[in-house]
């Protein structure tokens, strides 16, 4: 009989323990659960985040491109104005000496003056103060 209660003793400790074994496995399968829906709702965050940094960058590429494209017509303008100031700055050569001489002659500079100063024939010198030396207060 104290076999009967020792064996009956032990199968309900036995019970117990697996009772509280599994009530603790329980638990600890809980607070996995938990911490995989924690994992879980970052990782969809951090997903979210990734598509919306793909589009800002996406949107920085679209960027560049108009930025690059804009910088290519402005470099084609400034390549065309640079050559269209030459051929200014050329044709300004070429007729400097007569523009140097109508704004002396309109400062009031008389024929010697052009020739010495300009190295214009005495022909030229008399030609410009005669068309422009009445101009003087132009």
């Amino acid at each position: 009989m104290f076999d009967t209660i020792l064996s009956t003793a032990f199968s309900v400790t036995t019970l117990i323990a697996l009772a509280v074994g599994l009530v603790l496995q329980r638990w600890q399968l809980g607070r996995l659960h938990a911490r995989l829906s924690v994992l879980e709702q970052g990782a969809q965050a951090a997903g979210q985040s990734a598509a919306a940094l793909a589009g800002q960058i996406s949107q920085l590429q679209d960027a560049l491109a108009a930025a690059s494209a804009v910088g290519a017509q402005t470099q084609c303008r400034q390549s065309d104005l640079a050559a269209r100031l030459e051929v200014l700055e050329t044709q300004a050569t070429g007729d400097q000496p007569y523009g140097d001489a109508i704004r002396l002659v309109r400062q009031g500079a008389r024929e010697a003056r052009l020739v010495d100063e300009l190295g214009l024939s005495p022909i030229e010198a008399s030609l410009i103060v005669r068309l422009h030396g009445g101009r003087a207060a132009h």
